[in-house]
């Protein structure tokens, strides 16, 4: 169980700093994504900032609960916004899919702890 859930932590840290760096690489698309949904452009380096440092600090195992419950909002918040007329299949399965991962990470660690090691 733990090594399941080490393992489920590491893959969605991992995918948080390649989207975070995917933004980078793109980062005229990721500020026009954001202004798309009606916010400053500015969000875009908070955007980024969080899923790359959240991500590495997911991997690392601090403050897990707390990181995880801020890229669970990113995920629910893209759902509703930049793939609200996708369909489920191609569109928005993935992110329920990662959602669903961050909440078994999240019950299975306790919110008193700084640095989770599994």
């Amino acid at each position: 169980m733990k090594l399941g859930i080490l393992i489920i932590r590491a893959f969605l840290g991992l995918t948080f700093v390649i989207h975070g760096w995917s933004k980078i690489s793109s980062f005229s698309e990721a500020m026009g994504m954001v202004e798309s949904i009606g916010l400053p452009t500015y969000f875009t380096y908070l955007l980024i900032f969080i899923e790359i440092f959240g991500g590495i600090l997911l991997i690392l195992g601090i403050f897990t609960n707390y990181i995880s419950i801020i890229h669970v909002i990113i995920l629910i918040s893209a759902v509703l916004t930049v793939k609200s007329n996708a369909s489920y299949i191609g569109g928005y399965e993935v992110d329920i899919i990662l959602i669903v991962m961050y909440i078994a990470v999240i019950s299975s660690y306790k919110w008193n702890k700084i640095i989770q090691f599994n």
